[in-house]
């Protein structure tokens, strides 16, 4: 199984269980929790590889961590990652939880990259302009990046827009590389 489709089938799996169980949200707050922990915590990360730790004292140290503030499914699926020695994709499987939820409740995320921080107005309409193409509800994470010299980048999905000016100027120059002059009349 690649390890691509092992974060997405546990977080389907769970998304599914959460939803029967009408506890989405809450489990999405977990699963935020989990995944800061699971990508921060250097003791927590160095707990979850060891191959020398035995599972019974992973399951342990997750249920001591965990178990006052965690839904009941949430520590019933780390208890399920510890025993089937999946514990090590937790942040992954969190991260593809939280990307699955955000889908149901039809949220699209959207990354504009500028040098320069945009004009609300302009972000309005890339906002409405990316509702209307994919029909979900935009929600737009502004960064600064001085390398692309002007204009700006809009990505959602597997969608990305480009209209730089880095762009245009690598665009000519692979135009300019094109020898167009042909010896002879």
């Amino acid at each position: 199984m690649k390890y691509s489709q092992i974060h997405k089938r546990y977080a389907t799996a769970l998304f599914e269980l959460a939803t029967e169980m009408k506890v989405v949200d809450a489990v999405g707050e977990d699963m935020k929790t989990l995944h800061v922990l699971a990508t921060e915590s250097k003791e927590l990360k160095l707990i979850l590889k060891s191959p020398i730790i035995k599972s019974h004292v992973k399951d342990k140290v997750l249920s001591s961590l965990f178990e006052k503030d965690f839904q009941k499914l949430s520590m019933q699926f780390l208890r399920l990652l510890v025993r089937k020695s999946r514990e090590l994709y937790v942040g992954e499987i969190a991260v593809q939880y939280i990307k699955i939820s955000r889908e149901a409740k039809g949220i699209v995320d959207v990354d504009v990259s500028s040098v320069m921080p945009l004009d609300p107005k302009v972000l309005k309409v890339i906002s409405a302009q990316v509702a209307e193409y994919t029909g979900k509800n935009p929600e737009i994470a502004e960064k600064t990046n001085p390398d692309l010299i002007g204009g700006f980048q809009v990505s959602f999905g597997d969608a990305m827009l480009d209209v730089t000016i880095r762009k245009k100027l690598n665009i000519i120059a692979q135009k300019f590389q094109d020898n167009i002059y042909k010896k002879g009349f």
